[in-house]
């Protein structure tokens, strides 16, 4: 569940009503699950390394890391992000599976040419449809790389933005259902929950 919180605390004088960003990035750290905040700091991280701003006015991904590095909560933070991480439909369940102690590869390329979002375990392919598997073409594009990915052993499991967010537990069972059918080995034991 993703409970999102306004915190009213005395803020410095900003432009606009925006906050420093070394602000909200603490915020972040200090109001957010982990897979929340991830996808929080995959998203700055992604924006720095691929923005086309002036030197002097973007936001620079050493200075984001150097942030996080202040506190443990941070460098846990940085330990899971990616800056390769293209949306939060990617950050989610690589994190989520990655705690979990499964190994998740992003935006791996298929001879093809074309890319998977998350590979797992080498053998399941999760793909995440956000708004831009809307457009026509795409479906028909999305299940020839299905194919294409089953013809090299992977098998494809397709989820949309909102099962990854708000049904995790249908998509990890989905997976681990697979990994338990097709290659056991590859099954990591679910330790409970302790609260």
């Amino acid at each position: 569940m993703h409970t999102h919180y306004v915190h009213r605390a005395a803020m410095p004088e900003a432009p606009f009503g925006i906050v420093p960003w070394p602000q909200a990035l603490q915020h972040t750290l200090k109001r957010l699950e982990l897979a929340d905040a991830v996808a929080v700091v995959d998203g700055l991280l992604h924006t720095a390394r691929n923005s086309r701003l002036p030197v002097k006015s973007a936001l620079r991904e050493d200075q984001i890391r150097a942030e996080l590095s202040r506190t443990p909560n941070g460098r846990q933070v940085l330990a899971f992000s990616d800056a390769d991480s293209e949306s939060i439909i990617e950050s989610f369940p690589r994190v989520r599976l990655r705690i979990l102690g499964y190994d998740v590869k992003m935006q791996v390329r298929l001879p093809s040419r074309e890319r998977l979002d998350l590979l797992i375990e080498g053998v399941v392919s999760l793909e995440a449809d956000g708004r831009g598997h809307a457009e026509p073409g795409r479906y028909v594009k999305d299940h020839a790389k299905a194919a294409r990915s089953a013809r090299l052993g992977i098998i494809p499991l397709r989820f949309t933005f909102a099962q990854i967010i708000y049904d995790w537990d249908l998509v990890l069972s989905s997976i681990e259902t697979l990994l338990a059918r097709f290659c056991p080995e590859k099954l990591r034991p679910r330790v409970p929950q302790t609260v």
